[in-house]
């Protein structure tokens, strides 16, 4: 006879929906009865389409359950449902929290202190920038960085917990299995080794569309804050920040440049009541388990000024507080010539105050 934990996997894969498995329990209280109960019963929880029940009883079959926990045990990952201690206390009070997840690493009692970190795959030079900054500061501090391993800011995002040494999560819309994109392959597994890489979805399930925006839900979940670094008006991580408003969670956004498509979300979430940051402290200030950490940050603009410069050398770094221009735009500006433009921006960049960006352009460094 199967226990609770290997019937809740083994309706996790047989695909019934997590509500539904949630509901399940609550009808059932042992939710192991409905592997052994007779239709009669399933059918009076009013729960699942005849279809489904039909599913169910031609399942039953004790040894592919178990042979189930043999692969994960083989590819070296563990299984929480929602009855482990070992489950995130504080994703189990959110609204269809997963029954089951499916884990590369270890969560670990520390990963309570945690904070998701979202944003735009095609992110800019000055998303990178703000989303590493922000991610490494919090990560220093111990903060566990949650993100989705996708493309853009969760991969700057992730990779700069790692960078400090700090701890990260990264949910998947796939199957454990299923690395994407593929190019994050390293990433998965240095993420698996210094936090963890989790999935609600069963083994082998591939990245259809409608798969990533129920993982949100669990990205938002795990922290206690989600900031949107960058996000177009119509984007999966405005999904991720609605549903954290949902879960109470605070909602925080870095501004953009207000000419920038991958901006106007972001900078419409802070229209609509999302904290605006400029530093980790806006992040720790709102956030009450974060409120040990440090205050001493100061502004760009303070930092560079207690910096011995020259007024040109001032100038350059003032231009480039509003956004990222190229030697051309600099030299309208400042009105200075290319040559001393040129060194100047040099020894900017030597200073590591001034960085130049792949699209040719500079930024100042955060």
């Amino acid at each position: 006879m199967i226990n609770n934990r290997e019937a809740l996997v083994w309706l996790n894969y047989l695909f019934i929906q997590n509500k539904q498995i949630l509901k399940l329990i609550e009808y059932f209280g042992d939710i192991k009865e409905i592997f052994s109960c007779d239709r009669k019963e399933v059918e009076n929880s009013a729960i699942l389409t005849e279809d489904k029940i039909d599913f169910i009883m031609s399942s039953r079959d004790e040894n592919k359950i178990k042979k189930i926990f043999k692969e994960y045990e083989n590819f070296g990952a563990n299984i929480i449902t929602i009855f482990d201690d070992e489950y995130p206390k504080r994703l189990s009070n959110v609204d269809d929290a997963p029954a089951v997840l499916y884990v590369k690493g270890e969560i670990l009692p520390q990963d309570e202190l945690a904070f998701s970190i979202v944003g735009s795959r095609k992110i800019t030079e000055y998303g990178k920038e703000s989303c590493r900054y922000i991610a490494s500061d919090l990560a220093k501090n111990g903060i566990t960085i949650i993100s989705g391993m996708a493309n853009g800011a969760d991969t700057v995002a992730h990779k700069a917990a790692l960078e400090v040494g700090g701890r990260t999560i990264a949910v998947l819309g796939t199957g454990l299995n299923v690395i994407y994109p593929k190019r994050n392959e390293k990433l998965y597994h240095e993420i698996a080794q210094n936090g963890a890489v989790i999935s609600e979805f069963p083994a082998n399930t591939k990245g259809a569309p409608y798969n990533f925006p129920r993982r949100n839900r669990i990205v938002s979940g795990l922290g206690l804050g989600v900031l949107v670094v960058e996000a177009k008006e119509k984007s999966g991580s405005l999904i991720t920040a609605g549903i954290a408003g949902e879960q109470g969670r605070d909602v925080f956004a870095i501004p953009g440049n207000i000419n920038s498509v991958y901006s106007r979300g972001a900078n419409r979430l802070i229209q609509d009541g999302a904290k605006l940051v400029i530093s980790p402290q806006d992040i720790y200030n709102e956030v009450r388990e974060f409120e040990e950490f440090t205050d001493d940050y100061k502004s760009k603009e303070v930092l560079t000024n207690d910096l011995d410069l020259s007024d040109e050398e001032k100038s350059i770094v003032e231009a480039l507080q509003l956004g990222e221009f190229s030697m051309d735009e600099i030299m309208d500006k400042i009105e200075l010539d290319v040559q001393t433009t040129q060194m100047l921006i040099t020894k900017l960049e030597l200073l590591d105050i001034v960085k130049s960006t792949a699209a040719g352009k500079y930024m100042l460094k955060l």
